[in-house]
């Protein structure tokens, strides 16, 4: 993908009913937002905004301002790392914890947008915790997450095992922890 916004993919799913549209988002340090591209990674435009807004490689030199994406209205963005979709409903999971210390993990269930929108809010924010988190910050560091699905109203979050509180050494030891979006905590 070659759009100055779009600077460190996390996750990518395809949209269900709309054509040609997959869904991405930043990992963390952006602003709450979605972007639709098409299976060539270019970003989808509206129409009705093309001369107002630039797109793709030519977002960099162009006097118009980049394409934001789908603003996300009512939600914080401290670490997205995933996104699933069941039927026509997204599941954004503000779930990265590195340091193992956030109390405020969760994630966001938003209605898909229109691939032109400019913006939309979450229907529901579901606050997650770990069942087997005893402290925060926690004492051994199994308490980060990179990756989620959803399967026939479970959501599922894949957590990933840091080695002597290491950030950058993990632990060939993942897990897998499900929640039903009308769970509110683990």
């Amino acid at each position: 993908m070659a759009h100055t916004l779009i600077d460190e993919t996390s996750g990518i799913v395809r949209s269900r009913w709309q054509e040609n549209v997959w869904w991405v988002h930043n990992d963390s340090g952006d602003r709450p937002r979605l972007f639709a591209i098409d299976s060539t990674g270019a970003v989808h435009v509206a129409p009705w905004h093309a001369g107002d807004y630039a797109a793709g490689a030519e977002a960099d030199s162009s006097a118009n301002p980049p394409w934001p994406g789908v603003q996300l209205g009512a939600a914080a963005h401290i670490d997205y790392e995933d996104i699933a979709v069941e039927d026509s409903t997204l599941y954004l999971g503000d779930i990265g914890n590195n340091g193992n210390a956030r109390r405020d993990l969760g994630i966001y269930v938003i209605r898909e947008p229109f691939q032109y929108d400019r913006r939309t809010r979450p229907v529901k924010h579901l606050p997650i915790q770990y069942p087997d988190q005893e402290t925060v910050p926690a004492r051994e560091w199994d308490f980060d997450a990179e990756s989620l699905f959803v399967d026939n109203g479970t959501l599922y979050v894949l957590t990933k095992h840091r080695k002597g509180q290491q950030i950058n050494v993990s632990q060939p030891e993942p897990s897998c922890t499900g929640w039903t979006p009308s769970t509110r905590t683990g």
